[in-house]
This record gives C-alpha cells, structure tokens and sequence, in this order.
C-alpha cells in the first residue's frame, strides 16, 4: 500500500485534515471556503452537499475549521456512523473528544461543574444550553456542529433513533424546547436558543433524505451549498502552488511547471465521457488532480536525490495522455501490486474488477461477510485496502459494505484488466500458429453458443426464487411520443431513435415472494413509505409502512412494493452474487422498446384508454370506490390495489405488467427530455442523479400516466406504495 507520507504536497486519493501542513497544500477551493463560511457566519444550519469524492470533508477540514476557530468559533466534527451509542451518542462524544484535542474546557454553568461526566446529556438542547467553552486563554468560544457524512443517519441507523435525533436537531434550529427541557436543577432556562451553530455534510445522492425532513425542520435546505468539481482556474492552483512552497517540512525541494505542462494535465482531467463522446468539460475531479501530482512529486523526489538543478515539470514528464491514464491504473495497480500473497493479489483483483463493477460500468457494493467468504479476503486486508484508498468501507444496517472510493476508478481498473488479458493474449500468440487458431475459433464458439443458448424470446431461470427471464430482440425504435399524443408531458421528447442490443428482461415486476428471499438472507427492514392521505388529499410519510407492510393486502405473488431506488440496487447486488450473474436495472431507452414489443401506438394494445383492464392493473371503477376523487379508467380490472404479477394480458415480447400495477424504477438519472439523450440503449447518467426515473404507471395511476411514453421521476431513496421495479440482464 502506499498511504500519504510525511510532508508530501499532494494528498492522492486521501483527505485533507486539519493540520497546519494540510492547510497549507489546500489550494484550489478559495472560493468554495469563503462562501461556505459566510454561509456559517450568517446562518444558524447550513448544508454542505456534493457528490462523492468531491472533498466535502477536506473542504471543511482544510478551508473551515481554521478561520471559524481565527473568529472565535469551535468547530466540533461529530460521526453519526457509530451503531453502539447511536447518532446522538455519537455527538456527545464528538464533543467531547474534541474539546479534550483542543484542551478546550467544557462547564456547565448552572452548577460550574467542569467534570465531563456533570454534563447535562439528556438532550441535544440542555446539553448545548448548559454547557460554555473556554479556551485555555479563558476565551469563551462558540460552537460549530459538525455532521460530517450525514448519509450514515439513513444508511445504519433504526428509524426510533433517526427520528430521536431529527426531533432534537429540529429543537436546536427552531430554538424552542419543552417547558420540561427548560427546567433544569430547580432553576428554569430562558427560552433563547442554544448559542450554537449547525452544518450537515452529506452526499448528493441523499439530498431527497433531507427534503423529507423538512416537514420536522422547516427551512432545513434553505441554506444550502452544493460543492461541485475543481473549476479550470482552481485545478491550476491546486497543481502549481503547493509545488511552489519551501518549507523544510516537505520531502522535496520547490519545484514548478511549464504552463504547457498545467495545461496538458487540465485538458486531460478535463474530459469526461457523454455517452459514446468524449467531450471537454471547464470541471476537474480533485481525487484524479491529486493522484497525477503525487505521481510528479515522486519524480521529482527522483530527480532531487540525483542532485539536480532547478526542478521544473514539462510536457515530457507527463509522457502525454496515455501515461496520465496509465497514472490512474498504476494506483490501482500498485496497491494491489503490494499485497505479498499471490493468491490475496488475485483475489482482490477478482472482487474490485467482477464483483465491484457491473455491467454498465458502475461502482457495486458487497458485504464484508460475503466478501470473506467469496473471496477469502480477511477483514484486516479490507482494513488495509480501505487505508490506502482503493476501496470505501460504508456501515449499513445489517453489517458493513465496500465499495470502490471513486467513481473515476471504474474505468482505470477495466482497463488495467484489459492490459493485462492483451499481455496474456501477447504471450500467447507467440506459441505454435495452431493454438491461436484454436483460441481464435473458441471465441467464435462462444459467441454462437450464446445466441444460440439466448434466441430471442428464449425464457430462463437462474434458481427457484430469482425472477424469470426472458431474452428481448435487437432492434431499433423511435423513443418518445408524437406532441399530438393525449396526454403527453413536454420531458417526452424530442422523439429520436434508438438502437437496442440483444438482452433479458424479467417477464414480471419483482415479488413480495422473491423480494422476501433477499430480505431473510440480508436482514434487510426498509421502513417508512409514503402513502395517500384521502383525508388530507396528500402523501404522507408513514414510518410503520414497509415492503412487507404496504398498508393493504397482497398475495406472495404480488409485485413488491415501498421499495426505493436504492433498495432496488441492494437486491440487484445481492441477487448478481447469489447467481454470479450480473444484473441491473433497464435504461429508460431498453424498458420503453420493450413495453412498446414493436408497436408505435401509445400502448401496447393500442390508443384507446378504455380497454386497459384487460391488460393492465391501473386506477379504475373499482378504485374509485376507495379513491373516489381521483381520474380513473372507465374500466374495471378487479383489483384495487396490486394484482398478482401476470393476471392480466401479455404483450407481444412475453411481458406481463409493462403498463399498470407499480411503475418500475429505471437505471437513468432524470433528465427534463431527451436533448443529448444516448441512443445506443444505454442508461442516460448524467442530469439530476439524485433522482431516477419511473415508467409505466400503476395500480393508482389515471390514463395519461400509463402510457408508453410517459416519464415520471423520485428521489433515489424515497420509497412508495406504488413503486416496485423488475430486472433486466447483459447477454453475451
């Protein structure tokens, strides 16, 4: 492994700290620090949100903490990911942990008691509203909370204990507490807010978390920061002036960099995959800035230990585009390449590039268990790959989960995999001429056999309990609809074609029956769904409603149902380990031609709303009954909520439930129309990733909603009583 060492300028894939020599290397964020401090200054609640590696927490390390300490502020990082106090215990020693680093004394002013454990803990309110810190230059200071990785509330936590803390968080922001909290030690407290100041840290993707708390902390999100990518300008900073500063405490000399050398690397950081282009965007990701530099510091450490003159880092340094790429891979390379055992090395190499990775290129996750015993990779190596920045550790409910630490390791890995399957083909080739026909002659076996094994409308099970699949045509459509449609919505175009490869599909939506497989084995819960309120004519958020508790009857057979986006992704993760196949969700583009099985009007049966009970499970004359202020079919289709999957008609790929019964979540990001939509099938993942599309309508839907075309979106972890998904697989 190659963690940071001591006095190196660049970071590579670690954080900044809160340290003097981190400090003083953070270049790059000028901006992104002042704004975020007047945020704090000016604000009692301020969050910080970004998507993953972006340097949240180094910007609140490196570009925070100092200047509010300069202004008489404490800053007080606190982790919610601790399961054995639980969140709130997790701040209270956050606290205190802190103040012990900084010898900050903590006393409670309505006894003067300075004994940690005199501390009133019986709320988050009394804690703050008793309690001064004092400098030891008898400064009074002010505290700053810090939640840093917010996420870990929602990813570990029971909902009593979120709920706990939400309640106690939205006291300290509302400033108001109960005439019980108020009373302390037979003296009453003023009804003043805690002097106190709070800032959440989280990941893009659970930003919809907070929006459902809003109704407990009103204005939650009302000052809120979104950290995005270097800028071009910052990117410039972050390469040549840490490089510039002489200090004794770095392992090299000062150095500096030909201007066409900064702009080779910011070109090359610079671009970014859209579909099947590579364009060049005006945004650098840090993590891959940091991992280039450290790669030219080492040089430069070479270089100095042979005495040269002046150090100044050129184009032929960097060796041009493709060694950059290979920079990215050599970390990946290296860090595996450190391990001793030959048979660990291969087993890491076999969990990041087949295990971690799926079929559309994106970062999966896998169970500590399940690693260990797949892979017979030890808990201390998965420690030591975490250290060194290759994998990400995330504690969920149930256990602990690991995952590549950036996304941008994706395609680094695939190709160092791909370098070393050519080296072998390379030795290979060198052997007698009739070895490479025969490898020659496998590959094309291969490939017959698996057309011939998958024809289309080919069905296929992987075991009893996984869902039945069934092999879609290649072929080409015309995605959206027409603006004459009734009842298309503007996101429904501009129509374009669309070109689908051959793969499988599931022939039904996911069922309770098999969802409750995944969820014995997992341990998975999944509380909290959102239900209609007829009373109220509004969704409500229901902590008691779940997968297996939707508020209403279901049969084994029924489609599952309060599931979210990402529960969808954990049962897909454990089902591809289970079956050692790799499944997903559809693209927009493969769900839409498959719902359409060929035909071009707005429902598979045709225009007309009116016949859909005899294909589809929708909002009709016998939900009206129940619901009856809502638009519904003129039909009748027996159900009023779900309906086994396959009671109703089939379309002409041998799909049941494509329109009707739960909509289904989609692999894409949601995007307002199809303007730079791909159209090679492929899910669009790029736009507002934190929310995913929903297709198809459902059970409760009106017409205009169960439609082909029709496009709906919901925040990645918002769970309903009408959203269900179903599966679909690569084919050879």
């Amino acid at each position: 492994m190659r963690p940071r060492r001591r006095g190196q300028r660049y970071k590579g894939t670690a954080p900044f700290l809160d340290l003097e020599l981190d400090r003083r290397t953070f270049f790059g964020r000028g901006r992104e620090s002042r704004t975020l401090l007047s945020l704090v200054l000016g604000e009692a609640l301020v969050v910080l949100f970004g998507k993953s590696g972006l340097g949240k927490s180094s910007l609140i390390n490196a570009g925070l903490a100092e200047p509010l300490r300069r202004r008489g502020y404490f800053p007080v990082m606190a982790r919610l990911g601790d399961r054995e106090p639980g969140p709130l215990g997790g701040i209270f020693d956050g606290v205190r942990s802190a103040a012990r680093d900084a010898e900050v004394d903590l006393l409670r002013i309505d006894s003067g008691a300075d004994d940690e454990d005199a501390l009133d803990h019986s709320s988050l309110w009394r804690f703050f509203k008793t309690t001064e810190l004092w400098s030891q230059s008898n400064d009074p200071l002010r505290p700053v909370l810090i939640l840093d990785q917010f996420e870990e509330l929602f990813t570990l936590h029971q909902p009593k204990a979120r709920g706990e803390l939400i309640g106690q968080l939205a006291e300290l922001v509302r400033g108001r507490a109960t005439p019980a909290e108020r009373s302390t030690a037979g003296r009453a407290l003023d009804d003043g807010p805690p002097d106190l100041k709070i800032v959440i840290s989280l990941r893009e993707d659970f930003l919809a978390n907070l929006e459902e708390l809003a109704r407990d902390i009103p204005g939650i999100l009302h000052n809120r920061y979104r950290l995005g990518p270097l800028t071009l300008d910052g990117a410039r900073r972050a390469i040549v002036e840490p490089a510039r500063l002489d200090d004794e405490g770095f392992e090299t000399v000062p150095f500096s960099y030909r201007e066409e050398a900064v702009d080779e690397i910011v070109t090359f950081l610079g671009k970014q995959r859209q579909g099947e282009e590579t364009v060049e965007s005006d945004e650098v990701e840090p993590v891959h800035l940091q991992l280039i530099c450290q790669y030219l510091e080492e040089q430069v450490r070479d270089r100095q230990a042979s005495r040269e003159g002046v150090i100044e880092i050129s184009d032929a340094d960097l060796g041009g585009e493709r060694r950059m790429q290979r920079v990215m891979e050599g970390f990946y390379d290296r860090t595996v390449g450190a391990i001793k055992s030959l048979r660990e090395r291969r087993a890491v190499r076999k969990l990041c590039e087949k295990r971690l990775i799926s079929g559309t290129k994106r970062r999966l996750t896998e169970d500590e268990d399940e690693i260990e015993r797949r892979f017979k990779i030890s808990k201390e190596l998965l420690r030591r790959l975490v250290d060194a920045r290759l994998l990400r550790a995330e504690p969920r409910l149930g256990g602990t989960f690991y995952e590549l630490s950036h996304d941008r390791l994706v395609e680094p890995i695939l190709q160092s995999r791909a370098r070393r399957r050519r080296k072998t083909w390379q030795r290979l080739s060198a052997a007698p001429l009739v070895i490479a026909i025969l490898f020659g002659l496998a590959a094309l076996l291969q490939s017959a056999v698996s057309r011939a094994l998958y024809p289309p409308g080919k069905s296929f099970q992987a075991c009893a309990s996984c869902p039945d699949m069934i092999v879609i045509p290649a072929g080409r459509f015309t995605m959206g609809s027409p603006e004459e449609e009734e009842g298309r919505d503007d996101d429904e175009g501009p129509q374009h074609e669309v070109k689908i490869a051959r793969f499988a599909l599931a022939k039904h939506e996911v069922t309770r029956e098999q969802f409750a497989v995944f969820a014995q084995e997992t341990k998975f819960e999944g509380s909290g769904c959102f239900t209609w309120d007829g009373d109220k004519d509004q969704w409500k958020l229901d902590d008691q409603k779940s997968w297996d508790a939707p508020g209403f009857e279901q049969t084994p057979g029924d489609p599952v149902t309060c599931v979210s986006w990402q529960d969808s992704q954990s049962y897909i993760e454990w089902l591809s380990v289970e079956t050692g196949d790799q499944y997903r969700l559809p693209s927009e583009a493969e769900w839409e031609y498959a719902a359409r099985a060929g035909t071009t009007t707005s429902r598979y049966w045709g225009e007309d709303s009116e016949s859909a009970c005899r294909y589809a499970n929708v909002a009709d004359q016998i939900t009206k009954l129940t619901f009856p202020d809502w638009t519904t079919h003129e039909c009748q289709d027996g159900y009023t909520y779900t309906a086994p999957a396959g009671s109703l008609a089939v379309n002409n790929f041998g799909l049941y439930d494509m329109l009707g019964n739960v909509s289904e979540w989609n692999e894409d990001c949601r995007n307002g129309g199809y303007s730079g939509a791909p159209v090679d099938g492929s899910a669009w993942l790029s736009g507002n990733c934190a929310r995913r599309m929903l297709r198809g309508g459902s059970w409760g839907h009106k017409p205009s909603f169960v439609r082909a075309a029709n496009r709906m979106g919901g925040n990645t972890p918002t769970r309903n009583e009408n959203a269900g998904f179903r599966v679909a697989r690569t084919l050879p």
